[in-house]
């Protein structure tokens, strides 16, 4: 009994905090092959994660790594040459899988989430 719930307790455990995430970017316009996934601190980002362009043109950031709940970025360039730019994104236990499509010229005026409620009510 008592190795049941232990066995329990972990199982639970590791479901409710040892999540990833599964997000599919799309930035109509982008000409650069690279996004990323992480986390910034004042002006400086810090990736944890990349994702390459698809044949689609979508890029697609999957990982089954332990992502705490919180506030993240998607870090992309317009060109090789060009700043890093961000797209703050939120991240809770209801919403780890989620999308978002936007314009590379308009990225704020134009950004739509599917399955990310609270990323939504960011912009």
């Amino acid at each position: 009994m008592r190795y049941t719930f232990l066995l329990l307790f972990f199982l639970i455990t590791f479901v409710v905090f040892g999540q990833g995430v599964n997000i599919t970017a799309e930035v109509n316009g982008l000409n650069y092959d690279t996004i990323w996934f992480g986390n910034t601190f004042g002006k400086k980002s810090f990736p944890k994660f990349h994702a390459l362009k698809q044949t689609n043109g979508k890029f697609h950031i999957k990982t089954d790594e332990n992502v705490p709940e919180g506030m993240y970025t998607i870090i992309f360039k317009r060109s090789a040459e060009a700043k890093y730019s961000q797209i703050p994104v939120i991240v809770t236990n209801m919403a780890r899988e989620f999308s978002f499509i936007c314009d590379e010229k308009d990225v704020y005026g134009s950004i739509l989430f599917n399955g990310s409620d609270e990323s939504g009510l960011y912009y």
